[in-house]
């Protein structure tokens, strides 16, 4: 989702402002719109889930083996999950 959709019309071309001193320019233009909300790099996509390192992170032996661990798993009990830990 990107703001610029509207500006570009009101803008032929945002590249022209987009300097190092042009930023009040940029600002003055836009409005009340920030710096920040123009977005135009793309967010990284999902990495692909490892089920060794899941369950050497979040594993039912993982969570005994320390005290705070033991305190998650008697939490999830008194709530009465289904599932304790993976």
């Amino acid at each position: 989702m990107a703001f610029v959709i509207k500006t570009c019309k009101l803008i032929p071309s945002l590249s022209s402002f987009w300097k190092q001193n042009n930023f009040l320019q940029l600002e003055t233009v836009l409005g009340s719109r920030s710096v920040d909300q123009i977005r135009t790099n793309v967010r990284k996509k999902f990495a692909r889930p490892s089920e060794r390192k899941r369950i050497s992170k979040w594993s039912y032996e993982k969570r005994l083996s320390t005290p705070g661990g033991r305190a998650v798993l008697m939490r999830r009990i008194l709530k009465g999950r289904f599932v304790l830990s993976h």
